[in-house]
């Protein structure tokens, strides 16, 4: 910046955890700084009580930074134990700036400001106003959200998303995609099985860790036969969206996925608006009170774009064209396969497609499995330890 209202600006925080309010006012800031200080507190009052280890909280900004504020180049985040108004003066700094979402935090902070004065007069301090994305987002939000089940990907990146669940509920979600009948569903509730048996790892000195299974056509099946008024109320609307027969109230799977694949995007659109609020209640419902590793089934999580409802690591399953005609023959799903082919993204596209989102996100791991007849599945479930470790950041 060739004339920067300030030399060097800080805006303090203790990103426990980080969201994209942050971000916003990180951005505003860094564009009146020759160099802007993000610098993470660590509170003596605070300490014990923070969910992030404050290494955690530092890594998470740094990586938050890089993969949402491209082209943000004077900015570096720090750590201090330090009473602020000292590290304000040590450091030279000409600005402290403060984010703002209403009178309410303007009051707060002409307080905080006033204390820190009395420590240093010279303090200058500069609000930035939120963007009005983010008023109402905060830490505290953030972390009442995950507590329930609920995703946050709208609202924080992927990588303090990732760290919250984990801290928080004690889950790592790891998406399984791949062709119909590659063997997704086998791979997924195998090693789920072979994670939580005790007397396999113990035998190899090795903690087990639990997993579980959660199969997106389940779900929505669940949705097309559950007796509660408001999926009552809403299979009626699929119903007369896709012009098919309600059986005593209820939906034939089979009979929804032909409609759905002969519809207009248009009416798959309309479908989706209304059944996906349904189908996260109930994913949400199921995930609540398990730990471990959640291996979450959707042949179609990449192609959908939601790759990060599971933090964007996914495990893709593959499997040889004569595999798969054997794996077809076993389910008697050669005529099925023919009709849905040309509906389902090939393992290239899938590929491509996670690879992409893992960059731009900076958060996220793909790994492949080949599954065949002889699969080694104690092979795949350690592949599947080694890479994605059940980890807590404090």
């Amino acid at each position: 910046m060739p004339n920067p209202k300030y030399i060097l600006g800080i805006f303090p925080l203790s990103a426990d955890p980080a969201h994209f309010g942050h971000l916003w006012i990180i951005q505003e800031a860094a564009k009146l700084c020759r160099h802007l200080i993000v610098l993470i507190l660590d509170n003596d009052e605070k300490r014990g009580n923070y969910l992030l280890s404050v290494d955690t909280r530092k890594r998470l900004m740094e990586t938050g930074i890089a993969a949402h504020l491209d082209g943000v180049q004077n900015v570096t985040v720090e750590v201090t134990y330090k009473i602020l108004a000292d590290f304000y003066m040590e450091n030279g700094a000409d600005a402290l700036f403060r984010g703002i979402r209403g009178k309410k935090d303007v009051d707060y902070e002409d307080t905080q400001m006033w204390y820190h004065r009395q420590i240093n007069p010279a303090i200058n301090v500069e609000y930035v106003n939120t963007h009005v994305d983010y008023e109402r987002v905060s830490s505290t939000m953030i972390k009442g959200f995950v507590s329930h089940c609920l995703d946050v990907q709208k609202y924080t990146p992927l990588a303090v998303k990732a760290a919250c669940e984990q801290e928080i509920l004690g889950q790592r979600l790891v998406g399984v995609v791949g062709r119909m009948c590659s063997g997704k569903s086998t791979v997924a509730a195998t090693v789920a099985s072979l994670l939580s048996n005790d007397t396999y790892w113990q035998e190899r000195r090795v903690r087990p860790i639990p997993g579980h299974h959660l199969d997106m056509d389940v779900i929505v099946r669940q949705f097309y036969t559950e007796d509660t008024p408001g999926a009552e109320a809403t299979r009626e609307k699929v119903a007369e969206l896709l012009s098919v027969p309600l059986h005593d109230g209820k939906l034939n799977s089979k009979e929804v996925k032909a409609a759905i694949a002969a519809a207009d995007r248009d009416t798959r659109e309309a479908v989706d608006h209304i059944v996906y609020p349904h189908t996260e209640r109930l994913i949400r419902q199921w995930r609540k009170g398990k730990t471990g590793i959640i291996f979450f089934e959707w042949a179609l999580l990449a192609a959908s774009e939601s790759s990060g409802m599971v933090n964007n690591d996914v495990i893709l399953v593959t499997c040889s064209d004569e595999d798969h005609q054997v794996f077809l023959g076993q389910r008697e799903a050669e005529s099925w396969w023919a009709s849905m082919k040309n509906h389902q993204p090939t393992n290239e596209r899938t590929r491509m497609m996670l690879n992409r989102v893992i960059q731009k996100d900076g958060c996220g791991t793909l790994l492949e499995v080949e599954t065949s007849q002889t699969t080694d599945f104690h092979a795949i479930a350690t592949q599947v330890r080694e890479t994605y470790p059940v980890w807590t950041g404090s």
